[in-house]
């Protein structure tokens, strides 16, 4: 999360709880979340504003997604691979022909 945070500059947070086992690490640019950081496996969500950190991490075998921004419903799957990935059954609630990537963030925590 520290590479990350370095590309976005001096106003990046991370938002990680490890000792309390949490699965995912956000990076926020002020109020703005830019990154989410999968714990479990090497895996990366970034927003168009931090596309150019994809070919470092993507060096590094870290997987990303880039999405436009966390909020746009961009991305599709199935029920079967999303609670397989999240470890457990997810909200119903969840399309998965059309959720952005803070739903996934929602739906896996």
């Amino acid at each position: 999360m520290g590479l990350i945070a370095r590309h976005v500059g001096t106003n990046a947070t991370v938002d990680w709880d490890r000792d309390a086992g949490e699965d995912w690490g956000r990076v926020l640019a002020g109020d703005e979340v830019v990154a989410y950081v999968w714990t479990r496996a090497p895996f990366v969500v970034l927003t168009e504003a931090l596309q150019a950190v994809s070919g470092e991490l993507e060096s590094m075998r870290i997987k990303t997604l880039v999405v436009p921004d966390m909020q746009e419903k961009c991305l599709t799957t199935n029920r079967e691979i999303v609670d397989a990935w999240a470890g457990h059954a997810t909200s119903e609630v969840l399309s998965l022909t059309s959720f952005s990537a803070d739903d996934l963030w929602w739906a896996t925590v």
